[in-house]
This record gives C-alpha cells, sequence and structure tokens, in this order.
C-alpha cells in the first residue's frame, strides 16, 4: 500500500505567495493614496477658509476667515452663568461636566451664500484618541438666535461676529451608530491641555493649534 504524499511544500508555497500579493497590495495602497496639504495656524492669527471644506464643497467657504483668541476650561455650569444667565442649569438634558470654550471670531469678506459646518467641526486632544464636537446644547442656550440651527454658522457679508463655542467630548460610536448621535456626547472632566482643532479637511486640512490659558 503507497504512503500518501506529503502536501505540505504546496501549501507553504501557497501562503508564501498570498503573503507577497498582500504586501504588494498594502505598497500600492499606499503609493496611491490622495493624500492633502496641512496647514497649521496658532491662536490669534486669522485663517483665510479660501473655499477649503470640512464635508463637502457646497459649504462654500470663500471670503471666510476665523480665529480663535482664546481657550478655556470650564464646567458646563460656568459656561451658561457667563454666557446664558437666563437658563436653569438642570434644563440641560446632558448633565453638569467640563467643556472646552473658544472664544471663537469669525469674518465674512463679501460671501452671499456660503456658510460655515459647525456640525462637523472637532478638536483633537493631545493624545490623539480623544475628540470634542461644538455642545449645541450649551451653544444655542448662550445664542438664542441659532436655537435649532446650530449646524451651520452665516455671516451677512462684510461683517464679524465672535461667539463663544463650547465643545465637549465624543465618544467612540457603538457599531452602526450615527457618530453624532447627542447620547455620545459627553461631558466629562478636560485633562488635556493642547488640541488640535480641525477648520477643514479638503482640499487643504487647515488646523488651528489650540493651548488652554494661552
Amino acid at each position: 500500500m503507497k504512503k500518501p504524499k506529503r502536501r505540505w511544500p504546496i501549501v507553504v508555497l501557497v501562503l508564501a505567495l498570498l503573503t507577497a500579493l498582500l504586501g504588494y497590495r498594502i505598497w500600492d495602497v499606499n503609493q496611491h493614496r490622495v493624500t492633502y496639504p496641512i496647514q497649521h495656524y496658532s491662536m490669534g492669527q486669522e485663517v483665510p477658509l479660501d473655499g477649503d471644506f470640512l464635508d463637502y464643497d457646497g459649504e462654500n467657504t470663500q471670503g471666510y476667515y476665523v480665529n480663535v483668541q482664546k481657550a478655556e476650561i470650564m464646567d458646563s455650569n460656568e459656561y451658561l452663568a457667563r454666557y446664558a444667565p437666563d437658563v436653569d442649569p438642570d434644563s440641560m438634558s446632558n448633565g453638569p461636566g467640563d467643556v472646552i470654550v473658544l472664544t471663537y471670531d469669525v469674518r465674512n469678506d463679501g460671501n452671499t451664500d456660503g456658510y460655515l459646518n459647525m456640525v462637523s467641526l472637532f478638536l483633537v486632544g493631545e493624545n490623539k484618541n480623544t475628540f470634542y464636537k461644538v455642545d449645541s446644547e450649551l451653544w444655542e442656550a448662550s445664542e438664542p438666535r441659532i436655537r435649532g440651527n446650530s449646524n451651520g454658522l452665516v455671516l451677512v457679508p462684510n461683517t464679524s461676529y465672535t461667539t463663544h463655542l463650547p465643545l465637549s467630548c465624543i465618544q467612540n460610536p457603538k457599531f452602526l451608530e450615527y457618530t453624532l448621535d447627542t447620547k455620545n456626547y459627553t461631558r466629562k472632566n478636560v485633562r488635556e491641555h493642547s488640541f488640535e482643532l480641525v477648520l477643514t479637511n479638503d482640499p487643504t486640512r487647515k488646523i488651528i493649534d489650540i493651548n488652554v490659558g494661552q
């Protein structure tokens, strides 16, 4: 009776070929991936958006400028006491906790139909694992004119405006869960002091380096 032939050399060869193909595919993707230039700005420096956008070019940011003059960390109740003293803190659905507050200057030089995408604006913590989004509940409390419409910020052409923009932590969403679901917002203690504010993603990623207390 003949002994069955050992086939392990063929298996090893197939595995080696698959590994080589996978390695080539990873190399090919890295070589051809789309990369965007990144520009960093400092606090106090006016950033021209120049048509760059966060989500899609319909934002039409040409003529808009952003300048972050100051950054603070404060409790949400302190934020309300400063900027919405008529609002009862107990009426807030997300409860107390820290927020990062940016003194946010915006200028519109002649743009008649563009806007700033505030719902997609985000801060990245210095550990690169923590993200902060505009806390619409607090912001609308301090800016009654934008209540129910805080996803975008529109300025009359040739005007400027200063707002105190609160941002709170975003928890990683569960599988198939909407990233911006309000239940993912948590006002927890903020222990970081350096952040990157991503103003635009495409065609140029524009970032303001944020330092609390600067």
